[in-house]
């Protein structure tokens, strides 16, 4: 189970990312994995406690050779826990809140890589 987010633009910047030269490439994956990692600590964080399982599941899965990562937990129950039951009981929203609080800081990072790429001529295209 992943937090559900309009990724339009994301995939969008994967592609551009994925056909980027090695810096860009090397520099995108640091801030993937720091994002990812740090959206998984805050999701641990907001999950709701009662034995601990929920908590422990949530882990970050990240393929070789791409710049994408998949957060979220393990546990059957996570997407219950997340966005609510049919019977009424309300989502807590704990991965969602991780990505919200994160997104920003991912996005300023990836502007900075830009300038700095753009500063030094690594960002064009080879």
């Amino acid at each position: 189970m992943s937090a559900r987010v309009n990724t339009t633009e994301l995939k969008k910047l994967t592609a551009d990312l994925e056909a980027s030269p090695r810096e860009a490439r090397k520099l995108s994956s640091i801030i993937i994995r720091k994002t990812a990692f740090d959206i998984e600590r805050l999701g641990k964080r907001y999950a709701p406690f009662d034995t601990g399982n929920l908590r422990n599941s949530i882990g970050v899965s990240m393929s070789s050779g791409t710049l994408a990562a998949e957060i979220g937990p393990t546990a059957h129950y996570g997407a219950h826990q997340e966005y609510g039951t049919v019977n009424g009981v309300p989502g807590k929203h704990y991965m969602g809140r991780a990505v919200d609080q994160m997104e920003p800081r991912m996005l300023t990072a990836f502007e900075q890589m830009v300038e700095r790429l753009s500063a030094t001529g690594k960002g064009g295209k080879q």
